[in-house]
C-alpha cells in the first residue's frame, strides 16, 4: 500500500542502516547479495564483505616450502572475494571487504565490534535433524548477544522479493518486552510498505485454560491491541494452537511471507527451548528471517533497520 509522503519521510528518518555488514565463506555469495544490494540500494547504505581465513590454512600456506606472507593471503583472499561479488552488485553501492585470519565466528563478531547503525546479513545451511549442529557456530555465536538486527538467509530461502510485501511476525506474551517488538516490526513493515501479519501461538504443552476457544479469543484482543490506533500500513492478526515452531513456518507458507521478523526476548538470557525454537525457524524458514538484537534494545534494532 501506499504512504502519504509526510509518514514516508518520517519512517525513512527512523529507520537506516548505514552499512549493511555480509558475512560470506563464498559459497552463500550468490543467495546473500540479491537481499544485500536491494536493502543498500533502498536506505543508500553501503556492503562489507566479511570473510574468514582458516588459521591452519594460513599456517599452512606460510610455513611452505616456497612461503606466502601473511600479506599476500589477505590480499589474494580480498581479491577472490570481490571477483566472487562483481556483477552481483550494481555500481552506485560501496563495497569494502574485511578479510582476516581467525574462526568465522570471532572474524565477524570482531567486525560487529566496530558497527554502528548497521545489519548484519549471514546464510546458513542446516539441513535435518543436526540443524543445530550443522547450521556451525557462526549463528549460536553471534545471534544471542548480537546489538544489532540479524538478517539470516536459510538453505531453503528464494529471492522472490528481495524488498518485502508480507511480513511475518510471531508474538509470545510470554516475553516482557512483547510490545517493543511488535512496535519495532511495524516501522520495518511501514518502511517498506509491507503487510503485516501479527501471530500468536498458544502451544499445547502449556494451556492454562478449560477453553480452548476463549484463549484463542482473548490473544486475538492482544493481538490487536498492539495495532495503532491510526495504522500506517495493513495490519493482520492471526491465533493458532501447537507447536511454536511448526505454526510459524505453517503461516509463513501460508501467507507467502518474504520475511520472518524474531524478537528475541532481551530478559533473561533465552531459554534453550526458546533458542531451539528460534533456530529450528531459521533453519527451514522458505524466507529470510530478521532477528532483532537484544541487548542493545529493540528501539536501537528498528533505528538501524529499514
Amino acid at each position: 500500500m501506499q504512504l502519504c509522503d509526510a509518514v514516508v519521510m518520517h519512517i525513512e528518518r527512523a529507520v537506516i542502516a548505514e552499512r549493511i555488514i555480509v558475512a560470506t565463506d563464498l559459497q552463500d555469495i550468490n543467495r546473500l547479495l540479491p537481499h544485500a544490494t536491494a536493502q543498500a540500494e533502498a536506505m543508500g547504505a553501503s556492503i562489507t564483505l566479511v570473510h574468514a581465513i582458516s588459521p591452519m590454512y594460513a599456517s599452512s600456506l606460510e610455513g611452505a616450502y616456497d612461503p606466502v606472507p601473511r600479506a599476500t593471503i589477505l590480499q589474494r583472499a580480498k581479491d577472490v572475494l570481490l571477483e566472487r561479488a562483481r556483477g552481483l552488485i550494481p555500481g552506485g553501492i560501496r563495497v569494502d571487504t574485511a578479510v582476516r585470519i581467525g574462526s568465522a565466528g570471532d572474524v565477524v563478531w570482531e567486525e560487529l565490534q566496530r558497527a554502528h547503525r548497521s545489519m548484519l546479513m549471514m546464510g546458513t545451511h542446516g539441513r535435518g535433524p543436526l540443524l543445530q549442529l550443522a547450521m556451525g557456530s557462526v549463528a549460536h555465536q553471534i545471534l544471542p548477544k548480537a546489538k544489532i538486527p540479524v538478517f539470516i538467509v536459510g538453505p531453503h530461502s528464494g529471492v522472490r522479493h528481495a524488498l518485502p510485501r508480507r511480513i511475518l511476525h510471531p508474538v509470545s506474551f510470554a516475553s516482557t518486552d512483547y510490545r517493543e517488538s511488535c512496535a519495532t516490526a511495524i516501522k520495518i513493515a511501514a518502511s517498506y510498505g509491507a503487510e503485516l501479519t501479527l501471530l500468536h501461538v498458544v502451544e499445547d504443552g502449556f494451556a492454562v485454560s478449560a477453553d480452548p476457544q476463549r484463549s484463542m479469543l482473548w490473544a486475538k484482543t492482544m493481538l490487536r491491541a498492539l495495532i495503532p490506533e491510526t495504522p500506517v500500513l495493513k495490519v493482520n492478526v492471526q491465533v493458532a494452537q501447537g507447536a511454536a515452531a511448526g505454526e510459524i513456518l505453517r503461516t509463513a507458507a501460508a501467507m507467502d511471507a518474504d520475511w520472518i521478523v524474531l524478537g528475541l526476548p532481551q530478559h533473561p538470557p533465552t531459554s534453550t527451548f526458546r533458542e531451539a525454537m528460534v533456530f529450528e525457524v531459521v533453519g527451514a524458514a522458505r524466507c529470510p528471517v530478521l532477528t532483532l538484537g537484544r541487548e542493545a534494545g529493540l528501539a536501537d534494532a528498528a533505528s538501524c533497520c529499514a
